[in-house]
C-alpha cells in the first residue's frame, strides 16, 4: 500500500493571515511550494520486546521493530477489521487483546506478514 505526503520549510507554515484571509481556528497557512514525496511504504510492524526486564508489544516502524525483535507481524491499511487484527495478534503473542490494540493506528488493517523463527532451544 503507497502512501503520499508533502513537507514544507518552517518559514513557509503560519498562523497569521494576510489582508483579506480568514484561517479557522487551529489551521495553519503554508504558502510557498510544496514538496510531495509519493509511493511511501504504509507499513508498521508489532513485535515483542523486553523493557525494563518486562515483556511488552512493541509498534513502530518495521526497522525499529525488527532491530529489537525476532517475533513480530507487519500490518498495512487494509480491510481487515481492527478489531480481528489485534486479537489474532494477541493470540501468538500471548498477552491481552487490549494490550495490543492500544498501541495500533486508528482505523482498519491487516497482517500483510508474519515474522516467527521455529523455537529454538534456550542456551544455558
Amino acid at each position: 500500500t503507497d502512501g503520499s505526503a508533502y513537507w514544507v520549510y518552517p518559514d513557509q507554515v503560519s498562523k497569521t493571515p494576510e489582508a483579506g484571509e480568514f484561517v479557522p481556528r487551529g489551521a495553519f497557512i503554508i504558502r510557498g511550494r510544496r514538496n510531495y514525496e509519493h509511493h511511501l511504504q504504509m507499513e508498521l510492524a508489532v513485535g515483542e520486546i523486553i523493557y525494563q526486564k518486562e515483556r511488552k508489544v512493541m509498534c513502530g516502524p518495521v526497522d525499529a521493530v525488527k532491530s529489537q525483535s525476532a517475533k513480530y507481524f507487519i500490518i498495512v491499511p487494509g480491510r481487515g477489521k481492527a478489531g480481528k487484527t489485534s486479537a489474532a495478534m494477541a493470540k501468538d503473542f500471548n498477552v491481552p487483546e487490549e494490550e495490543v490494540s492500544r498501541i495500533l493506528p486508528p482505523g482498519d488493517c491487516e497482517i500483510k506478514q508474519k515474522i516467527w523463527p521455529e523455537e529454538t532451544p534456550e542456551e544455558e
